[in-house]
């Protein structure tokens, strides 16, 4: 029993020193997602958008889980809880990617991890769907093709695109592209990144699409949108974005309506 025990000891103790001896502490990053939390917070609610839904929903800040979590050259990854401002039992598990660049510690995004659905009468925090990309790099692919032993995995793609979105939207406020059908540009934020990841073997490309709604838009309003990449020296680098598929109005709600269609690799447009 006692070596058991010992046994659990060491193997918590070389766990925290994996989890917490990275470049920077849970102190810091505590620190920078409550300051980031003030900052956008409005008479002390802060709001998310409900994946779901696409609706506003206010939350009060509870913070960060006791652990977070470290992806070599991808960052910190820190689950945060809140409450529902009219129900403190309705709780909602948000994760904040958290990333160092250039000595400076910067918030890259912020994704819904967990809602809360109701259970025989009691709340629970559901899981959303698709999980972020840092969740399948811990617990393997989810839906992506098996690519071929040395390709780069499904998670790592989905990484690149987010951070490229990231970047756009931080730069511009916005993921701004311009709708096939209106010629107008459309300001965006991104929903999620689907599943599968794919790649066009003879092109030597990879590709995923990704759910957008716009920024001022009603929440089921979504544009899917595929984003190609390719390995350019060992970093994977997008080369094109093309719009997929375009929200119609019909029949009293919004449906995505398709632009092209993939064959082989060619993309065959509709008309």
């Amino acid at each position: 029993m006692v070596r058991v025990l010992v046994i659990i000891l060491f193997l918590f103790f070389i766990y925290t020193k994996v989890v917490f001896s990275q470049d920077v502490s849970k102190k810091d990053l505590d620190e920078l997602i409550s300051s980031y939390v003030k900052e956008r917070s409005q008479k002390g609610s802060f709001f998310i958008k409900d994946p779901r839904s696409g609706k506003d929903v206010e939350l009060i800040y509870i913070g960060p889980r006791e652990i977070f979590r470290h992806i070599r050259n991808y960052g910190y990854f820190v689950d945060v809880y809140f409450h529902e401002k009219e129900d403190h039992n309705k709780k909602w598990d948000i994760d904040f990617w958290v990333r160092n660049e250039e000595g400076k510690l910067v918030i890259k995004d912020v994704q819904v991890h967990k809602v809360p659905e109701k259970v025989g009468g009691e709340w629970f925090m559901v899981t959303v769907e698709p999980l972020p990309w840092w969740w399948q790099q811990s617990s393997g692919e989810h839906g992506g093709e098996p690519f071929a032993r040395g390709d780069w995995k499904a998670w790592a793609v989905k990484a690149a695109i987010h951070e490229y979105v990231a970047d756009k939207e931080r730069k511009d406020k916005a993921f701004i592209i311009k709708d096939p059908t209106t010629g107008e540009d459309v300001r965006l934020e991104l929903v999620a990144i689907h599943d599968p990841v794919r790649k066009f073997s003879k092109k030597g490309l990879y590709f995923a699409c990704a759910d957008f709604r716009p920024i001022d838009g009603p929440g089921d309003k979504l544009y899917d949108i595929d984003i190609f990449m390719k390995d350019e020296g060992g970093k994977l680098s997008v080369t094109d974005v093309k719009v997929h598929k375009v929200p119609v109005f019909q029949d009293g709600r919004w449906i995505k309506k398709a632009l092209f269609y993939y064959k082989d690799e060619d993309i065959v447009e509709l008309p």
